[in-house]
């Protein structure tokens, strides 16, 4: 059964990456081949606990069918390994898959004596269209916003362990994500969702297997437990997770006193401050900002105290925050200049809310910080 190589590998390599953040990396491969509307395909299928997934690869030249299982790091490791040519031809050779190429050149995969059922998905009753490359603009960042999924478990709060998907009474979808100590909330224009609110935990595993430059089918069946994404030859189910998420909007206050500074600025300050103080070996991760004098500093104690160029309202007090985090807010917001830009932080005067922190070039983004108790 020959393939075209190029085609074949993609397809290992983004299954293989997709399976490894559904967290399925010990899992197995399960390839076979089926003949759709004429045409034969191989497909690569694997099951895992949160996601279960099938790539299929066109066939070139169909001689006998094939029906094995692989473990998933010796197939990504021995496709991976194929010089690169035009077609490749594999073969089952008793518990043994075969790449042949060359002449007389050849890679073997230890198979294994599993079998597996197709993949089952779901009737849909409603479903939306993402145009290219959202789903995976989406993954790229937002998820670093959640919670891990197996502390939101023992937590019994799930849906905070992922992506948070809902749609208002207007139609205008958003979407949140955080860990209960940062956060953000972002109203996206033109985007579909269906009629339930819920939260994906591994969209990251779903955007890894879908192709960037074609549309994804997003289907919702009627239980609304798994939502089916579907992009070119690639079909996934995932688990999601529903309840009752927080109102954001509640955690959101621009009438506190503005603190605004250089977006790049603030992201050099916190490595330096990532840096220094590794000196003290501490492990809060945590950096004050002290106001003295009509100015504002940045303070490790006995390490740094450094003058921040910024702009900031009367009633700013002093208050500290996890520099990680606040890194990752900063990284995350957009400015409108390459190089240069400010965002802004709205801070309660006495350190008992949380922080709001925005663009003013994109107010539809808003993130907030929780600050550290100060002693």
């Amino acid at each position: 059964m020959k393939f075209n190589l190029s085609t074949l590998q993609t397809a290992v390599a983004d299954m293989t990456k997709s399976a490894n953040k559904a967290r399925a990396w010990n899992s197995s491969f399960f390839i076979s081949t089926e003949k759709v509307n004429g045409t034969t395909y191989l497909t690569i299928l694997f099951n895992g606990a949160e996601i279960s997934g099938e790539r299929k690869v066109p066939v070139l030249d169909s001689k006998d069918p094939i029906s094995c299982t692989a473990p998933i790091r010796e197939l990504a490791t021995a496709v991976a390994a194929i010089p690169q040519r035009e077609e490749i031809e594999v073969v089952v050779d008793g518990n043994q898959l075969l790449f042949k190429y060359g002449k007389d050149s050849v890679i073997r995969c230890p198979l294994l004596p599993e079998t597996s059922p197709p993949l089952q998905i779901p009737d849909v009753v409603e479903s939306v269209v993402w145009g290219p490359g959202v789903l995976q603009s989406l993954a790229k960042q937002v998820p670093y916003f959640a919670g891990n999924p197996d502390d939101m478990q023992r937590k019994s709060k799930p849906q905070y362990g992922g992506i948070h998907i809902s749609k208002n009474e207007t139609d205008e979808v958003y979407v949140q994500c955080t860990d209960a100590i940062v956060g953000t909330r972002i109203q996206i224009n033109k985007l579909g969702w269906g009629s339930t609110p819920m939260s994906l935990p591994f969209i990251p595993a779903i955007a890894e297997a879908m192709p960037n430059d074609a549309e994804i089918e997003i289907g919702f069946p009627a239980d609304y437990n798994v939502v089916i994404v579907k992009g070119g030859y690639t079909t996934l189910v995932s688990r999601v997770y529903l309840g009752e998420y927080s109102d954001f909007t509640k955690f959101f206050n621009f009438t506190f006193p503005k603190l605004s500074v250089d977006k790049h600025y603030l992201i050099d300050l916190c490595k330096r401050v990532r840096n220094l103080n590794k000196l003290q070996n501490q492990t809060s991760n945590t950096v004050t900002f002290r106001v003295q004098d009509g100015k504002l500093f940045a303070e490790i104690p006995q390490h740094l105290f450094e003058r921040v160029p910024c702009t900031f309202d009367d009633g700013l007090s002093d208050f500290k925050v996890d520099f990680n985090r606040l890194e990752m807010v900063a990284s995350f917001l957009r400015v409108e200049k390459e190089g240069a830009g400010e965002i802004d932080l709205f801070c309660h005067p006495d350190n008992r809310a949380p922080i709001t922190i925005m663009s003013p070039d994109d107010e539809r983004v808003k993130c907030f910080l929780m600050p550290v108790t100060l002693r």
